[in-house]
């Protein structure tokens, strides 16, 4: 939906990859539904459980937010 909203505003910013993050997962009830949001969009899109508190999930979001970049041509050799 977000996407179809963003290409609605510029056509470009659809096109723009992306993955959806999930804060606060230190707290119980919020991983819960960490699981149900994966399930949804399974194969759709990564998404990305994080706390800045534990700081979990935060390697993982790093991970992802470098390959991105660097699959886009926009970071790296």
């Amino acid at each position: 939906i977000l996407q179809k909203e963003l290409s609605q505003y510029a056509e470009e910013l659809g096109e723009h990859p992306y993955c959806v993050v999930l804060s606060q997962c230190d707290r119980p009830e919020v991983l819960e539904q960490f699981e149900e949001v994966k399930a949804v969009l399974a194969g759709e899109v990564e998404v990305i459980a994080i706390s800045s508190v534990t700081g979990l999930g935060l390697d993982a979001l790093r991970r992802a937010v470098v390959k991105s970049l660097m699959e886009s041509g926009k970071w790296g050799d």
